[in-house]
């Protein structure tokens, strides 16, 4: 063997050995971390940490308690009533039924979802067994006179319109009235243009 050959095997020798001896290291310090968290005191404090991120994470999710605990201006929740409350009367399918009004029912009064209800019940026993369906979108949002408890808005809305073999799309314009209830804003009235 020549020196050079020997110099080679040396160098991979250790080369070799110093892999073994970080595989040893990283393995001894995972084996570490089992044995420390398969004690019960760490396993019960890692199971709190774990609980309470979960109900922060499901609180995060909760619009409604969310809403209740930041204050919001008067105009971005008649906004986002409005535009809730068109986006899912004003859309429909023989498909999803009655779903769009029953999601309407937090957001208007007793009169406007009973009406929109016998309406849309009506139109349920009339519709063909074909599919057909309309999807809305609010397009723009204008508040047209606000009072303390009643507001008028005026809303543009694109509709898609499908059909089995071919969908069409049209432009709506409409006034909706919300009035304060509890410091809550509701829909009242609907006035398509």
């Amino acid at each position: 063997m020549t020196k050079k050959q020997k110099y080679i095997l040396i160098i991979t020798l250790i080369i070799v050995l110093l892999v073994i001896l970080m595989v040893f290291l990283l393995t001894r310090k995972e084996e570490e971390l089992i044995v420390k968290k398969e004690d019960p005191q760490i396993e019960k404090i890692v199971d709190l940490v774990d609980n309470q991120v979960k109900n922060d994470i499901k609180s995060d999710f909760n619009s409604i308690e969310f809403e209740k605990e930041n204050e919001f201006s008067d105009e971005f929740v008649i906004k986002m009533v409005a535009r809730n409350f068109i986006e899912r009367y004003a859309t429909w399918s023989i498909d999803n039924k009655m779903e769009g009004i029953e999601a309407i029912k937090n957001i208007s009064t007793d009169t406007i979802f009973k009406a929109v209800y016998n309406e849309r019940q009506a139109y349920q026993v009339n519709a063909e067994s074909k599919f057909y369906g309309i999807t809305s979108r609010v397009l723009d949002f204008k508040i047209l006179d606000l009072e303390d408890a009643k507001v008028k808005v005026a809303l543009s809305i694109q509709q898609e319109e499908k059909k089995i073999d071919n969908t069409k799309i049209n432009y709506q314009d409409l006034e909706l009235e919300l009035v304060k209830n509890n410091d809550e804003w509701l829909v009242s009235s609907i006035f398509w243009k």
